[in-house]
């Protein structure tokens, strides 16, 4: 009988994040960091450090910029699959 216990650490969570927002980028959606932050119910920064290991990756491009809301604040930069990013020909 194997007694080795599964534990769920932080390289766990950060792989099943990941692969939440690559899933979702890859059914077309095309969202903000902001946008995948509240989908996922996690922390921003979570979010900005798995979008640039995505673009580093080659897997996802940074869209260009939303407007920003009637009461102000930054602009949303969107994130969109590589493949979407695509021209069609």
């Amino acid at each position: 009988m194997n007694n080795k216990k599964y534990t769920y650490n932080n390289e766990n969570a950060r792989t099943e994040n990941i692969k939440k927002v690559i899933s979702t980028l890859i059914a077309g959606e095309t969202l903000s960091r902001a946008d995948i932050a509240k989908r996922f119910n996690l922390n921003k920064a979570t979010i900005s450090d798995i979008i640039e290991r995505l673009i580093n990756d080659n897997l996802i491009k940074e869209m260009g910029f939303g407007y920003s809301k009637p009461n102000g604040g930054r602009k949303a930069y969107f994130i969109a699959n590589k493949q979407r990013c695509r021209p069609s020909i």
